[in-house]
């Protein structure tokens, strides 16, 4: 396994929380300015998503929660999120049953979705230091 550098070790100290930073480097070959561009795209796109989220809830819209949480765990799994990404799994397959459920996990899926945003635009600022 290749040794960290100080930069990377303190970020993985005192950064991450929803993103797996060693996996993410590993993943991606350490390419920091690919993994920069694919963060700052979820830190501009993603608060988006948080309002879109906040519609289907109201509408209690399993069909629109089951895609939703299919994307999220798709784009949370690309980026090492791993907890979001479990619980995005969780959420499409009981908003695929139609079971109520998947709307009483909404509140964790945002609070996850907005760690995301947040360590996404911290490790961003870290790699690009």
């Amino acid at each position: 396994m290749p040794k960290h550098s100080d930069r990377q070790n303190k970020m993985n100290n005192n950064v991450l929380c929803a993103i797996n930073l060693e996996q993410l480097l590993q993943r991606y070959n350490q390419r920091h300015a690919f993994i920069i561009k694919l963060l700052n795209f979820l830190i501009n796109e993603h608060p988006k998503k948080l309002e879109e989220l906040e519609n289907i809830e109201s509408t209690c819209d399993f069909d629109a929660l089951k895609m939703f949480a299919h994307s999220l765990k798709g784009t949370s799994g690309n980026i090492c999120a791993d907890g979001l990404q479990q619980l995005s799994s969780q959420v499409e397959q009981y908003a695929k049953s139609r079971d109520k459920q998947a709307f009483v996990l909404v509140t964790q899926l945002r609070q996850q979705l907005m760690a995301l945003i947040n360590d996404a635009d911290k490790i961003a600022g870290e790699l690009d230091g």
